[in-house]
């Protein structure tokens, strides 16, 4: 019987690692409950976004006698007491656990140069009027490969941006710094001829822009494209599909959202940042390769030790080396991605991970069974 609970355990201990444990290792962040505290300051980026009816309360810890005030004068920030903090409204804080909830956009400053805390509503998106095919999260580990994306292979014309970026396969939606890019690959199939589209709709590390007091990383700025051929020698031919920046996509109705919205909410709750890529693509049947990569330069040993490269803009910043990644979905018609040999769905457990954990519970029941029977008949 010792021997089948240790099957038992041996199964689940191999089953469970896959459907629990997410390789990007995110950092819990509690994005509606949050900490300012005035002995340190601003940590981080300053700005907040919160979804439609979104209720976000701001503790502030270390700022006893300090003055408060909505410079948005929005009226939408609240003391305790149901006070309305408003522009010319200063008040002051009392307590060292000094809590405002705030149910829309307000700008709160305390005394004018200590932190604030900028927040902002996402305006809505529609979803595409296909069907989501896959969520999938792409993961750069530490040990990401490197390619080298060259600008004298764009040539001057179709690929200078004019402030020394490039747009990759002469797009102007696809906007990239030229030279070493970490990078990761996720390989799949289409089955059907149609129009996808391909968004980012989560980042980890999450993104500084969208949540008060966190760090910046490269995770926050990706790159995505999709590639009927990807040669790592040549990325910069093959490419079917690309972008950097979600409010650049040349399709109007993704633009036209992005007007004055500091985020933009989707239809299942996800905020999504101006920095992430959404592209919209007609594909024929066939074998393409989607690769993420960071819109600034790094190659694998700038990534391994958390520092841009030296021809970035941001070379000189750095970051906790940690495995980063975008979640992407994939949209279009009903069936038209497979991954090997299995279909893409839109969420849930994969038909056959599910056979093959319903085979594994099974064979365990059946060694119980036996087992049983066997101290029965001893």
């Amino acid at each position: 019987m010792n021997l089948v609970l240790k099957a038992a355990a041996t199964f689940v201990a191999a089953v469970l690692p896959i459907t629990l444990v997410s390789p990007a290792f995110a950092v819990e962040y509690d994005r509606l409950n949050i900490t300012v505290d005035c002995d340190l300051g601003e940590v981080g980026e300053d700005d907040h976004v919160l979804a439609p009816g979104d209720v976000l309360n701001v503790t502030f810890t270390n700022c006893n006698g300090l003055t408060i005030e909505d410079e948005g004068g929005t009226g939408n920030a609240t003391m305790s007491d149901n006070t309305v903090i408003v522009s010319g409204n200063t008040q002051t804080i009392s307590s060292n656990n000094f809590v405002v909830t705030v149910d829309g956009e307000a700008d709160l400053e305390v005394d004018d140069d200590e932190p604030d805390v900028d927040v902002y509503v996402a305006g809505p998106v529609d979803d595409p009027s296909s069907t989501l095919l896959a969520t999938e999260e792409v993961t750069l580990s530490l040990s990401a490969p490197e390619a080298m994306i060259r600008e004298a292979m764009i040539g001057d014309e179709e690929g200078d941006t004019g402030n020394g970026n490039i747009y990759l396969d002469g797009n102007e939606a696809c906007e990239v710094e030229p030279g070493l890019h970490v990078y990761e690959t996720l390989e799949f199939t289409v089955t059907k001829a149609g129009t996808y589209d391909f968004r980012a709709v989560a980042v980890s590390p999450i993104d500084e822009d969208l949540n008060w007091g966190v760090d910046k990383y490269p995770s926050g700025d990706p790159f995505l494209a999709v590639y009927e051929t990807f040669n790592p020698a040549l990325p910069e031919t093959g490419v079917v599909g690309c972008n950097d920046d979600g409010d650049d996509t040349g399709v109007n109705s993704i633009d036209n959202a992005w007007s004055g919205a500091d985020g933009l909410v989707t239809e299942s709750g996800d905020i999504l940042h101006d920095e992430w890529p959404w592209f919209r693509t007609t594909l024929e049947p066939g074998n393409y390769t989607a690769v993420y990569m960071p819109f600034s330069t790094m190659g694998s040993a700038d990534f391994a030790a958390g520092q841009y490269g030296l021809t970035s803009e941001h070379n000189g910043d750095t970051w906790d080396p940690i495995a980063q990644s975008t979640t992407y979905e994939m949209w279009g018609p009903a069936g038209g991605i497979v991954f090997g040999e299995e279909l893409a769905t839109t969420g849930g457990v994969e038909p056959s991970f599910a056979l093959w954990a319903g085979i594994g519970i099974l064979g365990i029941g059946v060694a119980v069974a036996v087992a049983r029977r066997r101290e029965q008949r001893s």
